[in-house]
């Protein structure tokens, strides 16, 4: 009988153990999902980041050498403008 007293105890100890496991194994799989989520966001970020990087330079480079151009039609074509005398 006092066997069987200490296989219980055993068995409830055992069970309790098992069911904190699990908690706990809950939790980590949570946090290893939402680590995922993260990882992800972040390429997702990283990559948005290098493409505005490079429209940037592009508008940087469109910029300047649209600069020139300001000057040229600046003092460029100097369209006369007539006036008409009606007769």
């Amino acid at each position: 009988m006092c066997v069987c007293v200490y296989r219980y105890r055993y068995i409830n100890v055992l069970q309790n153990s098992q069911a904190e496991l699990k908690v706990v194994v809950d939790k980590l799989e949570a946090m290893e999902a939402k680590l995922a989520e993260l990882a992800k966001t972040k390429k997702e970020l990283e990559d948005k980041y290098e493409d505005c990087n490079q429209k940037l330079e592009r508008a940087e480079k469109l910029m300047g050498g649209l600069g020139g151009e300001k000057v040229i039609s600046g003092s460029g074509l100097g369209l006369r403008v007539t006036p008409i005398h009606i007769l």
